[in-house]
């Protein structure tokens, strides 16, 4: 008798809230989370797949976040992470599978020094609030990681939350476009963009806003799924899902290019020619890709020329517009850092350098970032190891080239952006980096070498 009541009262008690204090996205959150934990909990033993593959699509909420402090502020896929790792531990507690999770060696090695930054913060009298709120983007590696090898251990659900991504890419990227060619569509819905209108750069490029999202470093999550179209396109076949795949590729392509981020029209080139390197299995391939972007640069408008001439300046170390001054000054700063200062100016010292590789040793130490820069290398060697070896028609060769095309571009974003300092913008890397973890690691297992060695903590 009292099952009508409950949902009758909580949808009287919804519509009161809306009418008295009115919907905004911080109740679209809200809501989102607790939906995605209902079902998470209902789904019993696919608990952890389904929860972990909705967790995906928050990665698509950008800058939408919850305020704890002034400086501290709280991610959606932070929150469902760490409930997903209470869910897991509960679900241990009652009895379920235990799934070994190793840890890479550059991980366990890393994990010391992000206490020791710490204690130069403290002493320096860091607010404690600031350096952990990026602190705490380098450990919400840790439960990804866990939840991974639980959640993609078959195939199906590989697929799934890959697929998930490569949707959610498509979604940010479709959003920054429909609102790059009508700026109205934003005042539909009040609260969720702020400032919709492109902007020129000095070369009089017209750069999307992407304010659904909150920051032209939407283009992070496009570069990063985009190559999974590969690997999608051999998990299922169909030609309607062909066309659509193909659809979805083009959207994302489109919103990197207004965007107008230099270094991600850089970092697509250079997937486009790992690719046309793997699939035409010929150096020819490579000239022709090169032959074809330099007649496609000839005929492109006089801004976009400008906007690439200034990003081969950035590349030579000699940019001509303020933006490439600061980037090189805040480079070459972290590296006075790293030799005044070599065990590091602890967490939040350096500020935003604009390449995480050189924040991490200017804030750790210059041991850390060798370690943190270590582990990408050795992961990324060992990826192009299976790239190679892989048969390229099967599904596991196509997710190999997928990641590896991904994981380059996570490689060049943590040496040109600053992205350890947001949840929103590291967390599509670490999913990214997770997948490499685990995949390779299961690609392993037949013949494990003695310098791909991993420990697992208990």
């Amino acid at each position: 008798m009292l099952r009508p009541v409950i949902p009758g009262s909580l949808a009287v008690f919804v519509g009161w809230y809306i009418a008295a204090v009115g919907f905004t996205y911080r109740e679209l959150l809200v809501s989102l989370l607790l939906v995605t934990s209902l079902l998470a909990l209902s789904a019993g033993k696919e608990g952890i797949r389904v929860g972990f593959t909705l967790w995906v699509l928050t990665l698509g909420m950008g800058y939408r976040t919850l305020p704890v402090t002034a400086t501290l502020r709280l991610h959606p896929a932070e929150v469902l992470l760490l409930g997903l790792m209470v869910l897991l531990i509960l679900s241990r507690m009652l009895g379920a599978e235990r799934v070994h999770t190793p840890y890479p060696t550059w991980l366990l090695l890393f994990i010391p020094f992000w206490l020791w930054g710490w204690v130069p913060g403290l002493l320096a009298g860091r607010p404690v609030d600031v350096m952990f709120s990026e602190f705490r983007n380098f450990v919400l590696f840790i439960p990804l990681l866990i939840l991974a090898h639980h959640a993609l251990r078959e195939e199906t659900a590989l697929g799934s939350a890959i697929t998930v991504f490569y949707v959610t890419g498509t979604a940010v990227a479709a959003l920054g476009t429909i609102e790059y060619l009508f700026p109205s569509v934003a005042s539909l819905v009040p609260g969720f963009s702020a400032a919709p209108f492109a902007h020129r750069t000095g070369e009089g490029f017209s750069r999307a806003a992407f304010s659904f999202y909150g920051h032209q470093n939407a283009t992070f999550l496009c570069v990063l799924s985009l190559p999974f179209a590969a690997y999608l396109v051999r998990y299922k076949n169909g030609t309607a899902r062909k066309i659509a795949l193909a659809v979805a590729g083009l959207i994302q392509f489109v919103a990197i290019f207004i965007a107008g981020h230099r270094s991600m029209w850089f970092i697509v080139f250079v997937q486009l020619l790992i690719w046309m390197q793997k699939r035409g299995g010929s150096v020819l391939a490579v000239l022709m890709t090169l032959s074809l972007s330099v007649g496609l640069y000839q005929v492109m408008p006089t801004s976009v020329q400008a906007r690439v001439d200034s990003l081969i300046l950035v590349l030579e170390g000699a940019p001509g517009d303020s933006s490439g001054i600061k980037r090189w000054e805040r480079a070459t700063g972290a590296m006075e850092v790293c030799t005044k200062e070599p065990f590091g100016l602890g967490w939040a010292g350096a500020g935003w350098v604009h390449s995480d590789f050189l924040q991490v040793a200017a804030n750790l130490g210059v041991l850390a970032g060798l370690v943190f820069f270590g582990g990408f290398i050795s992961r990324l060697w060992r990826l192009i190891r299976h790239v190679r070896t892989l048969d390229d028609g099967s599904t596991d060769g196509a997710l190999a080239l997928s990641m590896l095309l991904s994981f380059v571009a996570c490689g060049w974003i943590l040496s040109t952006q600053p992205v350890v300092v947001l949840t929103q913008s590291i967390l599509p890397l670490w999913f990214v980096w997770v997948l490499v973890e685990t995949q390779t690691g299961r690609w392993t297992t037949i013949s494990p070498r003695a310098d791909d060695a991993h420990t697992s903590l208990r």
